[in-house]
């Protein structure tokens, strides 16, 4: 199956405490981890039935059909599985986990459940692709010395530009 995450999602805000966790929404379906996870696909069918029917469609306007949408994927559902305790057993607000997590860790010296190099290892990931996409090709990265390798245009976009007088300043601290 080809299906890919454009988004994801933990959400606070929602007040019923057992429909919260994280949302990760894909081009074939939604998957809810909130202590269990479910599956909820996106429909297919015919685009033109997405249009809105309304009187006065100019002529040769949309050819609605009879075509029935169809799941990308199957609905599933599933118990969560045995967890860390720190990261909760369903229901809990895990972004608030986290930060109390890393409250701790800073009190008593332990290693974090979430470590900042994590972040910015999926921070990079995700950077990467979305210039990956920009660009309309692959990207090579030195993961070492953290810069991209052979590709001046995707090594100029790692580069954010800074204001006068810190242009200069900078410029000369970061070799592209």
């Amino acid at each position: 199956m080809n299906a890919a995450i454009r988004e994801a999602n933990a959400s606070r805000s929602i007040p019923d405490a057992e429909a919260r966790g994280q949302l990760y929404l894909g081009t074939k379906g939604t998957m809810v981890l909130a202590g269990n996870w479910e599956v909820l696909p996106e429909m297919k069918g015919d685009p033109v039935n997405d249009i809105p029917r309304f009187s006065g469609h100019p002529k040769g306007g949309p050819v609605y059909s009879d075509t029935k949408q169809t799941p990308w994927i199957e609905a599933s559902k599933g118990k969560g599985m045995e967890s860390d305790a720190r990261y909760g057993f369903g229901g809990e607000d895990t972004l608030a986990m986290n930060k109390q997590d890393w409250l701790n860790s800073i009190r008593t010296r332990k290693r974090p459940f979430c470590e900042v190099e994590d972040g910015h290892r999926v921070s990079v990931a995700c950077l990467l692709a979305n210039m990956s996409l920009k660009l309309g090709r692959s990207i090579r990265w030195d993961p070492e010395k953290e810069q991209v390798i052979g590709d001046k245009d995707a090594a100029a976009m790692c580069v954010k530009p800074y204001r006068a007088p810190w242009d200069r300043a900078l410029r000369s601290a970061i070799t592209i």
